[in-house]
């Protein structure tokens, strides 16, 4: 969904090997030029290793140099431990 400077993108099911490529490839591939804000909805996320993981902080730390805010909602207490041993200090930009 997009509107107004925003996109919102919900993740369902399994982010790991056999998806991170695509997802990687739906993030890079969006265009952040007139954006203010994307909200990326982990609520429905069954599952996220440690290369889900890299490719949202990797999008995060993206989007943050182009003057884009990120936020990620609705984030399971697995996901956070692993976001704060992948990059200590994230956590506190998840919701």
């Amino acid at each position: 969904m997009r509107g107004r400077g925003v996109v919102a993108i919900r993740l369902q099911g399994e982010l790991d090997l056999a998806t991170h490529v695509a997802l990687r490839g739906v993030l890079h591939g969006l265009d952040l030029q007139g954006l203010k804000h994307v909200d990326l909805d982990v609520s429905d996320l069954s599952f996220c290793d440690s290369r889900g993981c890299a490719v949202l902080l990797s999008f995060h730390h993206r989007a943050r140099a182009e003057g884009v805010t990120v936020g990620i909602w609705g984030a399971r207490p697995e996901f956070r431990r692993l976001v704060e041993l992948i990059e200590p200090g994230a956590v506190r930009g998840l919701a």
